[in-house]
């Protein structure tokens, strides 16, 4: 039986993350189209990490790191999700409960009511994904025009959790 559990990274967890954005670009799915070297990520890392306003969990299965996902959040009742699962773990319903999970902690741990997440329009993979999961494609509200690139796609789930 699958058991998948989220954990809050640490600052050991740096070298996984990297690995996995990286193949993450490798697919196509980032609207970076360059895999970062080390101190850059290095870089970003320690931001993200030390940041309020970025809560980055990592993905297990049966203990197994596959994945992270990360909220940045956009105002105090909003944030934006990216979810990165390694090529061997994806296609298996995995993502879908770790999306499920990670928003009921944002919901539970930090009042988040709106998730919204970017999609490349080229990538019909996780345009279908959000989809399926109950997000809703959305033209951009005009005060988080900062937030998004008004080239790719938006989707929103209005969260409702017991």
């Amino acid at each position: 039986m699958k058991k998948i559990t989220l954990k809050k990274v640490t600052l050991l967890d740096i070298k996984i993350i990297h690995n996995l954005f990286n193949e993450a670009v490798e697919n196509n799915f980032f609207i970076t189209k360059k895999k970062i070297n080390f101190k850059e990520h290095k870089e970003w890392f320690l931001k993200n990490y030390k940041s309020l306003n970025t809560k980055i969990l990592l993905c297990f299965l049966n203990n197994k790191k596959v994945g992270y996902i990360k909220f940045d959040i956009i105002s105090p009742i909003s944030a934006k999700v990216s979810i990165v699962l390694s090529k061997k773990f994806r296609k298996n319903k995995i993502g879908s409960e770790i999306l499920s999970k990670g928003t009921k902690i944002c919901y539970k741990k930090f009042a988040i009511k709106s998730i919204y997440a970017e999609v490349l329009k080229k990538n019909k993979f996780s345009k279908y994904f959000f989809l399926k999961n109950g997000y809703k494609l959305i033209n951009i509200k005009k005060k988080f025009k900062n937030e998004f690139n008004k080239k790719n796609l938006i989707f929103i789930n209005k969260l409702k959790f017991n």
